[in-house]
């Protein structure tokens, strides 16, 4: 079977209560760091922030997890690819 086809099939089960979180490859040099230039500009860069955002974006009630927000951002490298400057790559929802 090809993957995209168990893929698909599988997702018709798993995807209304599958939680989403965030990984990346473990081997370093897949990896590319952003830098947000105008990060202490708009968040007080002194003390931590963080933020909530749900763990199923289609299922409230499935909760929320918190994350820490940094003006450095690990990425994977093949994530990075195509993404022009101003371009929004994600969304969080509250800081708190």
């Amino acid at each position: 079977m090809e993957w995209t086809k168990f893929w698909a099939e599988n997702k018709k089960y798993i995807d209304d209560s599958a939680k989403r979180f965030m990984a990346i490859a473990a081997d370093k040099s897949e990896h590319c760091v952003l830098t947000i230039a105008n990060y202490s500009s708009v968040l007080d860069a002194s003390r931590p922030q963080y933020v909530t955002a749900a763990v199923h974006p289609k299922k409230l009630d499935m909760g929320k997890r918190v994350m820490k927000l940094s003006s450095k951002v690990i990425l994977e490298s093949i994530d990075v690819q195509g993404v022009e400057v101003g371009e929004d790559i994600g969304e969080c929802s509250n800081i708190i």
